[in-house]
């Protein structure tokens, strides 16, 4: 029988890779598309931290651990005040971790906590780099993200990203 979270991690995979297929064709310019772009692109980002969150259910519950309201931080936090042996998830919580600490999740799980349409500017002049986004700040500091903040290329990055989710479910679904 199907693990339920980890068939949802890889739905909502390939729901933020629809969304950032529908971004991809919003590309004119004009105000009237803002709308889109915000669907769109906060898609992408519900989407790609939900599958985390899903992943990080499915393999707390693999380990018999009962996590209020879980995501991949608290899952990782559990882990190392807890100690446990991970055995054959140790892969997939690897992934995990490194998911987490990509500068594009970072920065996306910052920016999702904020007023996303605020943090809009509009480039009509450059039509390959029509609305970018602000650069943010984490806890008074530069984010480590470093990339292209232009909305299009910035949720290619972070669609490229949940590969590594992907692979651990890949792992899990292989091992049991």
């Amino acid at each position: 029988m199907p693990d339920p979270y980890l068939e949802a991690a890889l739905n909502k995979i390939g729901i933020a890779v629809r969304y950032l297929a529908k971004l991809d064709k919003l590309r004119d310019g004009d105000e009237s598309e803002r709308e889109e772009i915000q669907l769109n692109y906060e898609g992408v980002l519900t989407s790609g931290s939900s599958a985390g969150d899903q992943l990080a259910e499915a393999i707390s519950q693999r380990l018999s651990m009962r996590l209020r309201n879980p995501s991949p931080e608290r899952l990782l936090e559990s882990l190392g005040e807890q100690g446990r042996c991970a055995g054959e998830l140790a892969p997939s919580i690897e992934l995990l971790r490194a998911w987490t600490s990509e500068a594009i999740v970072v920065d996306a799980h910052h920016r999702r906590n904020r007023a996303v349409h605020h943090h809009y500017k509009k480039r009509p002049y450059r039509p390959e780099l029509t609305w970018l986004l602000d650069p943010i700040q984490i806890r008074g500091k530069p984010s480590p993200y470093q990339g292209p903040l232009d909305v299009h290329d910035y949720c290619a990055n972070y669609v490229t990203a949940l590969a590594k989710l992907e692979e651990a479910v890949r792992l899990i679904e292989g091992a049991g």
